[in-house]
């Protein structure tokens, strides 16, 4: 298999040497009879029980596997060992008792790499004990050279280590399914009941879409997705939230999210409390949850002038903070004399502008922050001023920006230049990976055209800052965020 080779670069939702070997192979099997593109193997689902991902809560993830021969099981742990160093708790039942007493020293060989090992009895497979040996033969040769345990499947228990990055694998060709199955779900209401405790009447709910709350329409699900009804729950949940990982989502209209969604806590920002707006002692007082639409239609309304260029900005008042968005040519942290922020012990914080180090779409003080709501300068202009200056702006944006589902500018504008210029410059209008497509009307924005993945839109991303490289030998950043990603490692 190693002498295959192929005269391009594949773009794979996979990894993991036997993967690879597989996809070379496939590449093989056609060779002459069809050309394919690079993007030819990202639809690729995987099969049940080989290399399923049963469940990412945090830092445990639990697999299962269908491997019963020992070089599948070799191949397995390879995988596990190339997605993380995260330690290994393996609970592996050996199936037919013939293949047991043929692979005895295998099987211990293989497993004995373990950082904890859990052995359940043979599946039998319609076989009678007399044809071969048991588990016990396994244990036999392990135990007391590392941590091994052997066990009935009645009496299997592993607590949850959400503490340590652990992967906990289930591997066998039996019904130990039906363990890992029950694993991972009893995992996932052991979590839901400690992040229940003490939210009132917030909304928790496991398994919720993240696409359809994004602009870009693309993404997989949430572990728990809250809509906490009060700041006191809001603080709460990240009390009970522990080692979860946890993202506050405003409009989502920069964010793209991954096909195997989100692996934590995710909390919405749209609630009533914090899509508030007031004017207090001639300060704009805004909460974190309130549409930039909205902002900019209440100062209008107030004949506060400075932010009529965040109309048809799509996102809600954390998110630009956090990002520092910006059009027409000014940016939000130009306004802004203060913020109320918590950070993940749930501290809360008041942090004025000279403290949040606002930047060119980034404010980094923000980075690690839960934005509350924020105080915004007033400059007094005339209602009918400021109607011409939205009129104005809006038909700029309608002239120049796609309609359809996108996550804004892709990239970030390079010092003195343009990113929609240099990419239009290169040809790549028009350029599509799966149903991902640069736009023909604004170069800097990708469009979810047919049903994109996420995985399109980073290959698609790819393509066009290699490309800018070669034709401009300029480093695009992308201006999107990539949830529980960073982009310089995809990149």
């Amino acid at each position: 298999m190693s002498t295959l080779a192929v005269d391009k670069d594949f773009d794979l939702p996979y990894i993991g040497a036997f993967n690879v070997e597989n996809t070379l192979a496939a590449i093989e099997c056609v060779r002459g009879l069809v050309e394919l593109k690079s993007d030819a193997f990202l639809d690729y689902a995987g099969i049940r029980r080989r290399q399923e991902c049963l469940l990412r809560a945090g830092d445990l993830t639990v697999y299962q596997d269908y491997a019963h021969h020992p070089r599948e099981i070799q191949a397995f742990l390879s995988y596990a060992a190339d997605r993380s160093n995260a330690r290994k708790i393996i609970i592996f039942q050996p199936h037919r008792y013939s293949r047991t007493r043929q692979f005895t020293k295998e099987f211990a060989d293989v497993l004995k790499g373990a950082d904890q090992l859990i052995l359940l009895p043979v599946y039998a497979a319609s076989e009678s004990r007399d044809l071969g040996v048991d588990t016990d033969a396994i244990y036999d040769q392990l135990k007391g050279s590392m941590d091994v345990t052997y066990t009935t499947l009645e009496s299997f228990s592993l607590q949850y280590s959400f503490d340590t990055p652990t992967d906990v694998l289930f591997v066998g060709a039996g019904d130990i399914e039906v363990i890992a199955r029950d694993y991972a779900k009893n995992a996932i209401d052991f979590l839901k009941r400690q992040l229940s405790v003490n939210i009132g009447q917030t909304r928790l709910t496991c398994h919720e879409p993240l696409g359809p709350k994004t602009s870009l329409k693309i993404g997989g699900n949430a572990l728990f997705f809250a809509e906490p009804d009060s700041e006191s729950s809001l603080i709460q949940l990240l009390q009970n939230a522990c080692k979860l990982p946890v993202f506050t989502l405003g409009r989502g209209s920069n964010l793209l999210v991954p096909d195997e969604g989100f692996a934590g806590l995710v909390i919405s920002m749209n609630v009533p409390w914090l899509q508030t707006a007031s004017v207090e002692n001639d300060v704009i007082v805004v909460g974190a949850g309130l549409r930039l639409k909205e902002l900019c239609g209440f100062a209008t309304k107030n004949g506060i002038g400075g932010y009529t260029f965040m109309d048809g900005i799509p996102g809600s008042v954390g998110g630009a903070l956090r990002m520092n968005a910006g059009a027409m040519g000014a940016a939000i942290g130009e306004k802004v004399l203060s913020v109320e922020a918590l950070d993940r012990q749930d501290n809360k914080h008041v942090l004025d502008a000279r403290q949040l180090h606002f930047e060119y779409r980034a404010c980094r003080t923000l980075d690690d922050k839960i934005v509350l709501r924020a105080r915004m300068a007033v400059l007094r202009e005339s209602r009918e001023t400021l109607e011409a200056q939205r009129a104005q702006f809006l038909e700029k944006r309608k002239q120049s920006q796609p309609v359809g589902a996108s996550a804004g500018s892709t990239f970030k504008n390079p010092p003195g230049d343009y990113a929609g210029r240099l990419i239009e410059q290169a040809g790549l209008k028009g350029t599509c990976v799966g149903g991902a497509e640069v736009s023909q009307k604004h170069a800097n924005f990708i469009l979810n055209q047919n049903r994109a993945s996420s995985r399109d839109v980073v290959s698609l991303v790819k393509h066009i800052k290699k490309t800018i490289v070669s034709t401009s030998n300029i480093a695009l950043e992308p201006e999107i965020l990539f949830l529980g990603h960073s982009w310089k490692d995809v990149l």
